[in-house]
């Protein structure tokens, strides 16, 4: 049995409740109007009684039964008795009435007042009034209790239970209104939520028109449910682009024997329509890719949970030529069914590509090899112009360690590299005096961008001479290499003149002059 809903159950709660008030209300009213009409059968009463004492009082003659004849009406529910001051009964309308009643205890409640007795078939109301006459008698004036106040207690239970029947239906139509059919409209709202296929915003706005505030609280989910409708969008738009843009062969199949759908590449190599192969059964691609010995594979991936790669296999395409493949898959579960995405890489395709590659790879390695070779040709071509000119060139690091000792140097010094390891030991072979050898040191490691003339004392016997070589400083761009500091020495010849000796400056030389301006 289905729970109530919890604006029936305060509905219920409620008419409860006011079911116990109503009861209690008229319960209260019937009490006072009970009392009221005691009230008002008692005032009666004792008019009558004080009615009847008068006139007893205008006849004093009367006595007996006949003296209260006159004054009891045919029908009247009323009795009327006639007691001595000592509550003996001297006259009464009905005798047996009279003799249930304990008149002695009703006399004690004085003249002029009204009381309940205990009498014949229950209580009684007596009003007591005192006549004038000899003897002191009192009339008293008798009525059934009961028959005071019967006709506004009926009318009083017919009202109450006609208020109460008409609320508890209002109550019972107003809790079915917000219980069982609110709970069918709010039902109904979610299932078109859940759906899908519209506007879960503009679904909600509609269902607030009957619902009210109960279809609102459904707002956070239908943003939700919006935004998880853009993402599936995304992704479907996604996967639908990696399928198109694949290069490779992909096939999705369900393993209830169903191929769900394939990508523009496998359609393009096997030449199958798309309305044969999308929905179709395995064996549509029995002759082109067969499906069913890979699907032991499928559901091995299904139950792993891991893809699995490297399956050698062949594909016959377009052109009924068999290309070999080798299919990677990968099983998972969509909507509630087993599918298995197939891709096929052909291995034709990347075999050929290989080949390219290489040969591409090999002809750039010959391309390579034949500049190397003609960068290191041009290099001793240079080289031996350079020696065979009889230029001079050293090179060495910023710390004056020698990196380069080319022939022309070897030429003229006599030494290789091995003997002349640091600057140190080349201004000692150059064959300079002291004076030169100073200032040739001093002009090496200054900045002075002008060139330096030297006299160099090369040979022994009668093979010595002197040659005078111009040397020229350069500077690598980079620091920290080998060659940061290079010294080129060109010789000219003895008949150009120099210009006098040089200050005392450090790293200056003396500027060649033309023979003419020495002569």
């Amino acid at each position: 049995m289905r729970s109530p809903t919890p604006a029936v159950r305060a509905a219920l709660f409620g008419l409860v409740v006011v079911t116990l008030v109503a009861v209690a209300g008229a319960g209260l009213h019937l009490a006072a109007v009970e009392r009221d009409a005691e009230a008002a059968a008692g005032t009666a009463l004792l008019a009558r009684a004080s009615t009847v004492a008068a006139a007893l009082d205008a006849a004093p003659g009367r006595a007996g039964r006949d003296a209260l004849a006159p004054f009891q009406a045919p029908g009247a529910d009323g009795r009327l008795v006639l007691l001595d001051d000592r509550g003996g009964v001297l006259a009464a309308t009905d005798d047996a009435l009279a003799r249930s009643v304990d008149w002695r205890r009703a006399l004690s409640a004085g003249s002029g007042t009204v009381r309940t007795v205990r009498g014949r078939g229950g209580e009684l109301v007596v009003a007591l009034h005192a006549a004038a006459r000899p003897g002191g008698a009192v009339v008293a004036a008798v009525q059934p209790r009961a028959a005071a106040a019967g006709g506004a207690v009926v009318e009083a239970l017919v009202a109450a239970l006609a208020l109460g029947g008409l609320l508890a239906a209002s109550l019972a139509g107003m809790a079915w209104y917000a219980g069982p059919r609110s709970s069918k409209d709010l039902a109904l709202l979610g299932e078109r939520l859940a759906h899908g296929g519209g506007d879960p915003a503009a679904l909600v706005r509609h269902g607030a028109r009957s619902l009210g505030p109960l279809a609102e609280a459904l707002t956070p989910l239908s943003d939700r449910l919006a935004a998880q409708d853009r993402e599936v969008s995304g992704a479907r738009e996604h996967v639908a682009a990696l399928y198109q843009t694949n290069p490779h062969y992909v096939v999705l199949c369900s393993l209830g024997g169903t191929i769900v759908e394939a990508n523009p590449a496998f359609y393009a190599a096997t030449g199958l329509p798309p309305d044969v192969v999308r929905g179709g059964p395995f064996d549509a691609l029995r002759e082109t890719f067969p499906i069913e010995p890979l699907l032991e594979a499928a559901r091995r991936s299904l139950r792993e949970g891991s893809a699995i790669s490297g399956v050698e296999y062949a594909i016959v395409d377009r052109d009924d030529e068999t290309r070999p493949v080798e299919v990677s898959l990968r099983a998972f579960s969509l909507d509630g069914d087993d599918v298995v995405v197939i891709q096929a890489t052909d291995l034709a395709r990347q075999k050929t590509l290989e080949r390219r590659v290489a040969a591409f790879s090999d002809t750039l390695d010959l391309m390579v090899d034949q500049r190397v070779q003609q960068l290191t040709a041009g290099q001793q071509a240079l080289r031996t112009v350079l020696d065979a000119a009889g230029i001079a060139i050293a090179s060495f690091d910023g710390g004056g360690a020698t990196s380069r000792w080319n022939g022309g140097a070897r030429a003229l010094t006599g030494r290789s590299i091995a003997e002349v390891p640091h600057f140190a030991a080349v201004t000692s072979v150059f064959g300079l005096d002291a004076a030169e050898r100073t200032a040739f040191a001093q002009w090496f490691w200054s900045p002075s961008a002008e060139p330096f003339v030297a006299r160099h004392a090369v040979g022994e016997g009668a093979e010595a001479r002197t040659r005078q070589v111009v040397w020229q400083r350069v500077h690598a761009d980079v620091s920290g290499r080998s060659d940061l500091r290079t010294l080129v020495g060109v010789e000219v010849p003895a008949s150009l003149a120099v210009a006098p000796e040089r200050a005392g400056g450090a790293g200056r030389s003396p500027a060649v002059a033309a023979p003419e301006a020495a002569a």
